[in-house]
């Protein structure tokens, strides 16, 4: 059955309804609108008109891209940090549970013969091994699992999992947002701008120049991470 409730907007829903679907020029200024704001006399020009506002939609378009890759970058930042805190609150929170069996360990009552060659043997290994990895069982239940804590662990173990995965990917995803970002820089080639519209054959060329050299930086950083 469908739930009668639509769900909650997330934050790329959210930015992208409120700052592009009403940024495109043909929504905020259609072309009849346009046509009515250009003097009379220049009507006649036809033309010429149709192209200046296909030159005003295309740099609107410009505008736009950016702010929808700005918006993916938030959102992705938005996303590791989430991850990032749900992973501090599961380690702090498994951290009381360990000290809380610890403390209920201590009150538990300890064999008297501790002199014995099966305790000796039952020590040595957990100076060895640790605690967990004795080979002869203890007679406490300090750390033996029961059914649920043995679960709860699992379960614990799984959500630390998810979110050091999802950590991993918003990183990757932000590594290759860096490299999306160089390649955009130099679709400056396609569409003949450049930062200094004054630029010279030597400054253009010692600029794409760089951005290549930027982008192949961060292809490196990729790869060797």
């Amino acid at each position: 059955m469908t739930s009668l409730h639509p769900s909650q907007p997330d934050e790329m829903q959210i930015l992208t309804s409120y700052l592009l679907h009403p940024s495109p020029l043909s929504t905020i200024l259609p072309y009849a609108r346009f046509q009515s704001l250009i003097p009379k006399s220049s009507l006649s020009h036809s033309t010429e008109l149709k192209r200046l506002y296909r030159d005003l939609q295309f740099q609107r378009d410009i505008t736009i891209d950016d702010v929808r890759r700005r918006i993916e970058t938030e959102c992705r930042r938005s996303v590791a940090l989430q991850a990032k805190l749900t992973r501090n609150i599961r380690r702090e929170t498994g951290s009381k549970r360990k000290r809380d069996d610890d403390d209920e360990g201590d009150h538990l009552p300890q064999d008297v013969d501790s002199d014995s060659d099966p305790d000796r043997s039952i020590k040595l290994d957990s100076a060895l091994h640790g605690p967990l990895g004795s080979t002869l069982q203890t007679q406490t239940k300090q750390h033996n699992h029961s059914s649920t804590s043995l679960l709860s662990s699992l379960a614990a173990a799984t959500a630390d999992l998810t979110s050091e995965i999802t950590s991993l990917e918003a990183e990757l995803s932000g590594l290759r947002q860096v490299c999306e970002e160089r390649v955009g820089g130099l679709s400056d080639l396609r569409y003949g701008r450049f930062s200094n519209s004054a630029a010279t054959g030597e400054s253009i060329e010692k600029e794409v120049t760089d951005g290549l050299e930027a982008l192949k930086r961060e292809l490196n950083k990729a790869a060797g991470d």
